[in-house]
């Protein structure tokens, strides 16, 4: 079976940006960190205006290394995701320069073939498939995400069903 793939960018940034992925207030990964920091914030400044008024500055100073511990705990996070953001982008720019996208699939093995460059899979490489109605997304010692958008809906049902019975197999 062959299949023209269009790659369209929109596509691909729909299926990295569900869940607020690389999200710095939202990604699940920083979700938890954000919403402490702000607390920590609020606590801060109530702990300023009491120590203020009481003249005594003790909590106040402690306060203060909380709220650095947790400064460096979401910058971490924040550089992460700023590093997965931009590694995102290179390959976006990189698949954009490909003017032809073919995929090749056989019993033994799929391909993707961009403009000269061919990658070869065979399916015994793959670990497992995660399959939605937006995307395939096959996982192995290389990652293949597939949006449904890039074939047609005739093609994308047939590959479907191809990568269904290959994962049920196993």
């Amino acid at each position: 079976m062959e299949i023209n793939l269009n790659f369209r960018r929109k596509d691909f940034e729909e299926i990295y940006s569900t869940n607020n992925a690389g999200s710095y207030i939202k990604d699940e990964s920083i979700k938890t960190i954000f919403r402490n920091l702000m607390i920590t914030v609020a606590s801060v400044f109530c702990l300023l205006i009491y120590s203020y008024y009481k003249n005594s500055y003790g909590f106040f100073k402690a306060s203060l290394i909380v709220l650095g511990v947790f400064c460096i705990a979401y910058f971490d996070q924040a550089i992460g995701i700023k590093r997965w953001r931009k590694s995102v982008k290179i390959y976006f720019e990189i698949q954009e320069k490909f003017k032809n996208n073919k995929l090749i699939v056989t019993d033994s093995y799929f391909s993707i073939i961009q403009d000269s460059t061919e990658s070869l899979e065979k399916w015994s490489n793959l670990e497992r498939a995660k399959i939605s109605d937006k995307f395939i997304w096959l996982l192995g010692n290389e990652n293949y995400l597939i949006p449904a958008k890039s074939m047609t809906k005739d093609d994308y049902e047939k590959f479907r069903r191809v990568v269904s019975e290959k994962f049920k197999q196993d």
